[in-house]
């Protein structure tokens, strides 16, 4: 007599968590800013970012007037008025 075994599987996730979920987990739930940023983030990476990767962006790794092209919709949507954004001052006060 043959013996079947079955193996039992536990379902995965069927889908990524949604960003209410994400708030909980990275504990930013009650900071708005951040909420923004990531709102800034996704804006810029599925329009700009998207389409200098469809036009091959990725296929390279040279600096790109494309690639140079994004610096500024990420300086437009607040990405990078941190850290380089205090370079470039700091670069400007010194000439």
């Amino acid at each position: 007599m043959e013996t079947i075994v079955e193996a039992k599987v536990s379902p995965g996730l069927q889908t990524l968590p949604g960003d209410d979920v994400r708030q909980i987990l990275w504990r930013f739930a009650d900071r708005y800013e951040l909420h923004m940023l990531v709102q800034s983030a996704r804006a810029v990476a599925r329009g700009p970012v998207a389409r200098v990767v469809a036009d091959g962006g990725r296929n390279s790794h040279e600096w790109t007037p494309a690639k140079a092209g994004l610096l500024r919709h990420f300086d437009e949507s607040g990405l990078r008025t941190g850290v380089g954004g205090r370079r470039r001052r700091h670069l400007q006060s010194r000439r």
